[in-house]
């Protein structure tokens, strides 16, 4: 499963992709399958998740739109084809330039304060995948989407990635590693005596990336 084993910081940052990587790796193979000419958009791409997601749909040749948070504009940039912040004043009408007929399927990993944008991104009959939702539930009304022919997936990594597929979707997430398709990943290392300030860092958003702990 692990890329060339034996190197301590190659192994470090494939401890801190592993999770994150099969949740993208379920997004893609399991709850919505992106066909030929998909547009896509990925609400949360400057998280742990949604980057690795969105570079990895990019990387297969569709067309990925993405939001995040705009001080992490950068890096949200070399992640999609179109980047957009948080909040951008008549989003809809952006990705409606870039998809006139709405996108196709939306990864929604912020949740409730990003679904109606995701709601009015989506063509009628495309596809929402709720992989979290980071900012809350959101309200949802399913009657709307059932009348629009919008499918509503939901899931978990658990769900999805068994025994029976884990070393197959571990090698397909190592391949992409390999061939640079998640760019440079720095992981943030603590020491297993300060699991307790990594989980505080984490809650505050005073990091930015993969962490891991070190026995």
């Amino acid at each position: 499963m692990l890329p060339r084993p034996g190197r301590e910081c190659e192994i470090e940052i494939a401890a801190a992709i592993l999770t994150k990587g099969l949740t993208a790796w379920m997004a893609i193979n399991a709850m919505a399958k992106p066909s030929e000419s998909d547009v896509v958009l990925v609400q949360g791409t400057t998280g742990g998740v949604g980057n690795l997601l969105a570079r990895w749909l990019r990387s297969r040749g569709f067309k990925v739109i993405g939001t995040g948070s705009r001080h992490k504009l950068a890096e949200l940039e070399q992640a999609v084809d179109h980047a957009f912040g948080y909040g951008t004043s008549g989003l809809d009408e952006h990705i409606g330039v870039l998809a006139p007929r709405g996108v196709d399927i939306v990864y929604e990993l912020v949740g409730a304060t990003t679904f109606t944008s995701t709601v009015g991104a989506i063509r009628d009959g495309g596809t929402i995948a709720m992989i979290g939702a980071a900012s809350g539930g959101p309200a949802i009304d399913e009657a709307e989407l059932n009348k629009r022919g919008i499918r509503l997936v939901r899931g978990s990594t658990s769900q999805h990635v068994t025994k029976n597929n884990l070393q197959d979707a571990a090698d397909e997430l190592f391949e992409a590693w390999r061939n640079g398709v998640f760019g440079v990943i720095n992981a943030r290392k603590y020491p297993l005596s300060q699991a307790q300030q990594a989980h505080t860092d984490i809650l505050e958003r005073s990091h930015s990336g993969p962490i891991v702990l070190i026995p």
